[in-house]
C-alpha cells in the first residue's frame, strides 16, 4: 500500500485486508500478511481471521486472542463452531 500509493496503512485497514483474504479462502496469505504487516496485530486483526480459518490455523489465532483479549467469549464460540464442523473435538482434549 505504501510502496504503490504512498499511503501509510492504519490498523483498521490491515484488519479489513486480513478479513477479506481469509473470507476469500486465502488463509496462508492472510496469515503471512498479519505476521509481516508494519503494525503490531491487535485483537481486531486476529479476530477478523477467525471466521475464515480452517482448523489448522484456528489454534494459532485463538492463542493470540487469548493474550490480547482473554475475557472475550465470542472468539471461543467461533472456535467451537470450527471444531464442531471438524467433528472430532481433538483440540479440546488438552
Amino acid at each position: 500500500m505504501f510502496r504503490d500509493y504512498r499511503i501509510v496503512p492504519r490498523i483498521g485497514q490491515c484488519g479489513c485486508l486480513a478479513d477479506l483474504l481469509s473470507r476469500a479462502g486465502h488463509l496462508q496469505e492472510a496469515r503471512h500478511f498479519i505476521k509481516d504487516m508494519p503494525l503490531k496485530p491487535t485483537r481486531v486483526v486476529w479476530g477478523a481471521l477467525l471466521g475464515g480459518f480452517k482448523v489448522e490455523m484456528a489454534e494459532e489465532a485463538i492463542s493470540h486472542l487469548r493474550e490480547l483479549d482473554p475475557l472475550n467469549d465470542g472468539y471461543h464460540v467461533v472456535l467451537s463452531n470450527i471444531m464442531q464442523k471438524r467433528g472430532d473435538g481433538t483440540m479440546w482434549q488438552e
